[in-house]
C-alpha cells in the first residue's frame, strides 16, 4: 500500500509540473521583457526629450529653417544661382585656374596675368 501511495504522489506531482510549467515559463519571459523594456524607458525619453527640443528650434529658427531647406530639399533664395562642380574637376589639369582667368578677362581691370593670354578653350592667343 505505501508504494501505491508514493506511486500516486510522484503521479500527482508529474501532473502538476505539467500542468504548471508552462505558465510559469510565460510568466518568466514576461518579466524578462518587462525588464527589457524598463531598461529602455531613460533611453527613449532622452531621445524624445531632444526631439521635442529640435521641433521647438525648427519652429523658432528661421535660419535653422533655412539651413535645412538648403541642404535637404536643395531650396535656393530668390535672386540666388546655384554653381555645381563637376566630381573630380579640381584635379582636372588646371581647369580651375582657366576657368578663372576666363572669368577674369570679362571683368574690367582683373586682367593682370603676365605672360601669352588664354582663349576659351584654353590655347595660349597669339596676339598678344
Amino acid at each position: 500500500m505505501p508504494r501505491i501511495l508514493s506511486l500516486r504522489n510522484a503521479l500527482i506531482v508529474v501532473l502538476l509540473v505539467a500542468l504548471y510549467l508552462p505558465g510559469f515559463i510565460r510568466i518568466k519571459r514576461s518579466y524578462t521583457t518587462l525588464r527589457h523594456y524598463r531598461q529602455q524607458i531613460p533611453r527613449i525619453a532622452a531621445q524624445n526629450q531632444s526631439l521635442n527640443a529640435e521641433k521647438i528650434r525648427l519652429r523658432t529658427d528661421p535660419f535653422l529653417t533655412e539651413q535645412l531647406a538648403r541642404q535637404e530639399l536643395g531650396l535656393i533664395r530668390e535672386n540666388e544661382h546655384v554653381i555645381k562642380i563637376r566630381e573630380g574637376a579640381e584635379s582636372d589639369s588646371g581647369y580651375w585656374r582657366k576657368t578663372v582667368k576666363t572669368i577674369n578677362s570679362f571683368v574690367p581691370g582683373r586682367n593682370q596675368a603676365k605672360g601669352p593670354q588664354e582663349n576659351r578653350k584654353g590655347k595660349p592667343n597669339e596676339n598678344h
